[in-house]
């Protein structure tokens, strides 16, 4: 038996090894590897497992690759390893929403929230808070280290720089996390840092004053099929949380000389103005 087993393995290997440059299939057909895989998968019957693993066996993982894979069955999501900040990140799925005021497809919750609100100050639907023109490199999380040496001298984020993944503060004009000033960023769904998930972008000041033109309050903006939440806000001088669960500001793409336009909903009032750069404000995405 076990001189058959290493005949069947020798037999197994030099298959893998003949079709190495070609690439490895499984399947049923016979068909060749794509040329641009190293593993062909197909089927019309079954799927793809990967492994499934607790939370706390996941983060046991030791040295874990950039790029590991593992479903959590902890909270039933797919999770993969970013070397880039050293976290397992859960796949993020993507949900929409059609609004009756424009018929543009939104994205039904904002970037980072884990639910659709179901009220103004549902903390759950709060979400990320980006600085106007960065990456998400994890700097937009509401508990992210502050950087306060100074301003960022490149947009391209995870390079090895000190303020890689920080809340870059500025006191002082222009109010921008960037040392020199780049409107050219977040510009449509190509745009340089575009947060949003394949085939969303920001949304322009004219889409924002399209889409609040019957809103006079926070609470007309939760009432739409938006649901916009009153998720706050992080201040410019020391990165602090400002009027979480009162009011809201959600970034455009558009800018007016040193600032970056965006929607401030609050109880009195619904408007689309100027925002210093360096605030960390809300991110809603729309499709392109």
């Amino acid at each position: 038996m076990t001189k058959v087993l290493t005949i069947l393995l020798m037999i197994l290997f030099s298959t893998l090894a003949s079709n190495a440059q070609n690439g490895v299939t499984i399947n049923q057909d016979g068909a060749t590897a794509a040329a641009s895989a190293i593993l062909d998968v197909s089927s019309t019957a079954k799927g793809l497992l990967i492994p499934r693993m607790s939370q706390s066996q996941i983060t046991a993982i030791e040295h874990p690759a950039d790029g590991l894979m593992a479903f959590n069955t902890t909270d039933d999501k797919l999770y993969i390893y970013f070397s880039s900040d050293n976290k397992w990140k859960a796949v993020a799925y993507v949900w929409d929403v059609v609004t009756t005021a424009t018929g543009k497809t939104w994205l039904d919750r904002n970037l980072g929230a884990t639910e659709v609100a179901t009220s103004k100050t549902d903390a759950n639907a709060y979400g990320d808070l980006y600085q106007w023109g960065r990456a998400a490199d994890g700097h937009e999380k509401r508990n992210s280290p502050v950087y306060s040496s100074g301003l960022a001298t490149t947009s391209t984020p995870n390079q090895g720089n000190a303020w890689d993944g920080k809340f870059i503060t500025s006191g002082s004009s222009p109010y921008d996390w960037l040392q020199t000033q780049d409107g050219s960023l977040w510009q449509g769904v190509d745009g340089v840092n575009n947060p949003c998930p394949p085939g969303f972008r920001l949304p322009t000041e004219t889409e924002w004053d399209n889409e609040s033109q019957s809103w006079s309050t926070d609470d007309d903006a939760f009432g739409s099929p938006l649901k916009l939440s009153d998720a706050g806000r992080r201040l410019t001088p020391d990165a602090s949380l400002n009027q979480v669960g009162t009011d809201g500001i959600y970034w455009s793409s558009t800018v007016n000389g040193a600032n970056g336009r965006a929607l401030h909903i609050k109880s009195t009032t619904v408007n689309v103005g100027n925002r210093r750069r360096a605030l960390g404000a809300t991110v809603r995405c729309i499709k392109d």
